[in-house]
């Protein structure tokens, strides 16, 4: 019998995430965000798709937090953007 991988499930909850290699991704219902690669922010708009856009080869995933992480995330990653609300952060 052949040792096959499981394949990976893709998280339901919304929220900040850690790759198996310590990558920073924000899961949305519209898409995946990659966040902080290594340390360094990355294109704010680009969503990526779980199975076609490749997210799923960096699992397995782990939920960071909820929105105070989230919003000291972006503030960090991207000091210059504001909350699609229009507020300052």
């Amino acid at each position: 019998m052949r040792d096959q991988a499981m394949p990976m499930v893709e998280p339901e909850i919304s929220g900040f995430y850690l790759d198996r290699d310590g990558d920073i991704w924000e899961r949305r219902n519209e898409g995946w965000r990659l966040i902080l690669q290594r340390g360094v922010a990355v294109d704010p708009e680009a969503l990526w798709d779980w199975a076609e856009g490749h997210v799923r080869d960096y699992a397995p995933f782990t939920l960071v937090h909820g929105d105070a992480y989230a919003a000291r995330m972006a503030a960090v990653a991207f000091p210059t953007a504001r909350p699609q609300d229009g507020t300052s952060p």
